[in-house]
């Protein structure tokens, strides 16, 4: 197990320079790379501490969760809004972590490293000092209210894709939502025994140690791979305030009520004299120009064509078509799709490539799509359709 600890060291230091010096990198990879850092931190002291048989050396991780959970959630941050800097009270996310090495340093200076070693050895909480517990347990909480705090950011992006653009893939960051639940798993994993008190006897402290960091050695390869990829999103503002209202429905949810939209264009009203014009204008530019066989296509191009703000195509969508833009351009490529089944185009090409035709740019979210729309999948639709 050691020497799959000291990989994992190496492969996060490995992937933190990588990340460092990406050409162009931005403020996410910046953090990506300090995180990939801090665990190779984390994974060399444990080895280390394993290896050469050096306990004291254990001591640096300590409440180390505090610091790469805050961390994770500002690096996620900064890839769902680029253009956010990082700002002072960005700092307050750490101010629980450097609070308790400030008091790990008063138990070192002012009493002895022997006390601290009890301290941190100490199976039982009621022999330890209060405020060692209270970190201890700030620590333990961090993980779970971040990673909660990271997947509703993530929640929130989603729903502003679906009011912005007709496809998701590689902005919907799923992959982060992934490390996210799987962070979560791992972390209740590895901690629930402890909480409950649930001493095993066949796993003794190292054995623990090196089971945690040895399963966390593939999450790390995930990340810096994942992270590395990804590329810079920037989500078209829909207020004037340059921000993105978080309107209509998720792509994989019900839409909600009408009045509920009402409520939030009240600053992009569409006079309901000119609403069925703009309809008709609509749905003309959707069947003659097909802008929705491109790919890529966004709330702005679309706007564009028709002539309509944003505010107003997205209001005339969302409030008098109860649809969110994700939902309404994708309806029509499923509708083309059928039409070209429909003209035997089956018998020539495969489903992926006719999908691909019709503006879907990944097989996978073709046949959500599909199925969300028609309820049932596409291989079975074309199956049973007529000769």
């Amino acid at each position: 197990m050691n020497t799959l600890i000291f990989l994992g060291a190496v492969q996060s230091f490995f992937l933190a320079l990588f990340v460092f010096t990406r050409k162009g990198r931005a403020l996410p990879d910046r953090l990506l790379a300090l995180l990939l850092g801090l665990f190779g931190l984390l994974f060399l002291l444990t080895y280390l501490s394993l290896e050469f048989q050096q306990p004291d050396l254990l001591l640096f991780l300590v409440y180390g969760g505090l610091l790469i959970a805050s961390t994770f959630f500002i690096y996620v941050r900064a890839l769902l809004d680029p253009k956010r800097m990082f700002r002072r009270r960005d700092y307050l996310h750490f101010l629980i972590y450097v609070l308790s090495w400030v008091y790990l340093m008063s138990v070192l200076f002012l009493e002895n490293n022997q006390v601290l070693d009890q301290y941190f050895h100490e199976p039982n909480p009621f022999r330890r000092s209060l405020v060692f517990n209270l970190f201890l347990l700030a620590e333990l909480g961090s993980v779970p209210v971040y990673v909660g705090l990271t997947l509703r950011l993530l929640a929130q992006h989603r729903a502003n894709i679906a009011q912005t653009f007709a496809y998701s893939e590689g902005i919907d960051y799923a992959w982060v939502r992934f490390f996210a639940k799987l962070t979560l798993a791992l972390w209740f994993l590895l901690t629930l025994p402890d909480l409950l008190h649930l001493h095993l006897g066949f796993l003794t402290e190292q054995t623990s140690l090196k089971l945690s960091f040895v399963l966390a050695t593939p999450l790390i390869f995930y990340l810096g791979f994942y992270g590395f990829k990804q590329t810079t999103v920037f989500l078209t503002p829909l207020s004037s305030e340059n921000t993105v209202l978080p309107l209509g429905t998720l792509a994989d949810t019900a839409t909600e009520p009408q009045e509920e939209n009402s409520v939030k264009y009240r600053k992009a009203t569409l006079k309901s004299t000119v609403v069925d014009d703009k309809l008709d204008l609509l749905i003309r530019v959707m069947t003659t120009q097909k802008p929705y066989l491109h790919a890529k296509l966004t709330l702005g191009d679309l706007a564009e064509m028709v002539g309509m703000s944003s505010h107003h195509l997205s209001q005339l969508v969302n409030e008098h078509m109860n649809v969110s833009f994700y939902d309404f351009v994708n309806a029509y490529r499923v509708d083309e799709f059928k039409r070209q089944i429909s003209d035997g185009l089956a018998q020539k090409y495969t489903i992926l490539a006719i999908a691909t035709d019709c503006g879907f740019n990944s097989k996978s979210s073709f046949n959500r799509i599909f199925k969300k729309l028609t309820g049932q999948t596409p291989s079975h639709y074309v199956k049973t359709y007529p000769s």
